[in-house]
């Protein structure tokens, strides 16, 4: 219902991680942030058919912990137990954020 595809431990608030930052491997496979993995309702859903009353839980139960998304820029392999390297782009905030908001 819900997978993961890597595992990560060590990154301090990893689901807000900004995009463009990224995760590179010993071997150079590097890893590109895209966003956060927001909670949805659909395993909630199948969560409710196997665990009746516990359905309606995971998308508040999943806010700000579901982790990231990320594409692959630079191929190559990972093994449990390597060590990723963060790399995080300066940036600074937009100076539009709360207009666009407002609408």
């Amino acid at each position: 219902w819900v997978g993961a595809s890597l595992v990560l431990h060590g990154i301090p608030d990893l689901t807000h991680l900004p995009p463009s930052s990224r995760l590179q491997g010993p071997d150079g496979v590097t890893l590109v942030v895209d966003m956060e993995n927001r909670p949805c309702v659909l395993p909630g859903k199948v969560i409710e058919t196997h665990h009746p009353g516990h359905g309606a839980a995971f998308k508040p139960a999943g806010k700000d912990r579901r982790g990231i998304t990320a594409w692959v820029e630079r191929p190559g392999a990972l093994r449990l137990g390597e060590m990723l390297r963060l790399h995080v782009p300066d940036q600074r905030a937009w100076t539009y954020l709360d207009e666009a908001r407002r609408g």
